[in-house]
């Protein structure tokens, strides 16, 4: 084992991500779903995770009713058996809403993984991606951050050029269990193009990544909860370009011509129980 670094409390931001647009290609041998989805890191909405080293693994939520094996857990222990070092004691404030779509889990998961990297760099960059894509399909994104095009269970990624995007976001207080989700799920999907959508985003054509926009999950999505296409009408109603579903839900994005008419029609959701209206800033 080795030594262990004296360090102070790390503070770590584990940012939001969004699906512009996702494609479920199939079902694969090994039980997952084959996918193809434009993802994008939300800079400005996070949970903050507090890390230091420590003989043995503590986890601690600021919010009640976590599962005692959550994706911080399992990063950590994957961590530490993989590296043989010594241990952490964590604590993650939640910013970021649960079953919403928006990677809370997968992003503290990655926080966990840079952090314990960062205070005891035992591992190569290729094995922390294979622990991340262990805890999680979206974990190995929320490793890189900023935008890519995933594929495979999300962990085959192509970088594309960050930049801000004028989105709000909107979720009302249930969820959706992603399980059930792809169990309702009708293969084959009707195709989406998100190469298409790469493009429009590398040219910041907002009414053509609009237009692509779209989620093989949505149709089942709205069996499941009626609610959430009457959500995606009143997004469009506020003056969105266009509007989709990000994930499994429950969170729906609805795209902007610019960041003043997305800043408006945030403060025209204001009745919904979580709303965040995404910064110019990256």
């Amino acid at each position: 084992m080795r030594k262990r670094k004296v360090a102070r409390v790390m503070k770590l931001l584990a940012p939001a991500k969004v699906n512009i647009a996702l494609s479920v290609e199939g079902k694969r041998e090994d039980s997952y779903h084959e996918l193809c989805t434009l993802m994008h890191t939300v800079d400005d909405l996070c949970d903050v995770v507090y890390m230091e080293s420590a003989d043995t693994l503590s986890v601690g939520f600021d919010i009640s009713g976590m599962p005692s094996e959550n994706t911080v857990t399992r990063a950590a222990k994957a961590y530490m058996r993989e590296s043989g070092s010594y241990a952490a004691d964590i604590r993650v404030l939640k910013r970021i809403p649960a079953e919403a779509g928006l990677g809370g889990g997968s992003a503290d998961a990655a926080a966990v993984l840079r952090g314990m990297q960062r205070m005891y760099g035992l591992l190569s960059e290729e094995k922390l991606y294979q622990i991340a894509l262990e805890v999680g399909a979206d974990v190995p994104f929320c490793l890189h951050g900023q935008t890519a095009v995933c594929r495979g269970r999300g962990e085959l990624m192509t970088p594309v050029v960050h930049k801000a995007l004028p989105l709000v976001m909107v979720k009302d207080s249930y969820g959706i269990s992603t399980a059930r989700l792809f169990s309702r799920l009708n293969l084959p999907c009707a195709p989406v193009d998100t190469d298409a959508a790469r493009r429009a985003y590398e040219c910041g054509d907002m009414i053509a990544l609009a237009r692509h926009m779209n989620n093989s999950l949505e149709s089942a999505a709205f069996a499941e909860r009626p609610e959430l296409a009457l959500l995606k009408e009143e997004l469009l109603s506020t003056g969105a370009l266009g509007a989709v579903m990000t994930g499994s839900g429950s969170a729906m994005i609805g795209l902007y011509a610019d960041f003043e008419a997305s800043r408006l029609a945030g403060k025209m959701l204001e009745g919904h129980d979580f709303v965040h209206i995404c910064s110019s800033e990256v």
